[in-house]
């Protein structure tokens, strides 16, 4: 696993984005969610794709989505969801969700972009999941 590999794959799969200054991968799949694919650990060898939901949420919320949170937990594997406060003077909040893959014994391109597209796929759903729940339909 290597970033240029990495790279070239994101490319060639016609992923279109840009690099942060840490030399993650960032794009968006909808309005309002922004996917994060990046190498992690000694040697570069987790695989984790985070995605965030731009949409802020007030703070009224919280408790609710904390337990939708938990509940999606208790039903689903992947992916792990979180939230955390926005930078308006804690008024809102986002969630976002991520899955990692530890590929230290080897990974195919194939599999690499099978986890890329599903990690996509499961994050999305989980944020209409907690659009629905939270009320955030327009």
């Amino acid at each position: 696993m290597s970033r240029e590999r990495l790279a070239r794959l994101l490319v060639s799969e016609g992923w279109r984005g840009q690099y942060n200054d840490d030399g993650d991968f960032q794009f968006r799949v909808e309005e309002d969610v922004v996917i994060c694919v990046m190498l992690r650990g000694p040697q570069d060898e987790v695989l984790n794709v985070t995605g965030l939901m731009m949409e802020p949420i007030p703070k009224s919320l919280l408790d609710e989505a904390r337990f939708a949170i938990d509940e999606r937990h208790r039903g689903h594997l992947w992916p792990q969801c979180f939230w955390t406060d926005n930078e308006d003077a804690e008024q809102t909040f986002l969630i976002g969700a991520h899955l990692a893959v530890d590929w230290e014994a080897g990974v195919t391109d194939q599999q690499l972009e099978l986890q890329i597209e599903d990690a996509v796929l499961y994050c999305v759903q989980a944020f209409n999941d907690f659009r629905d729940r939270l009320g955030l339909h327009s």
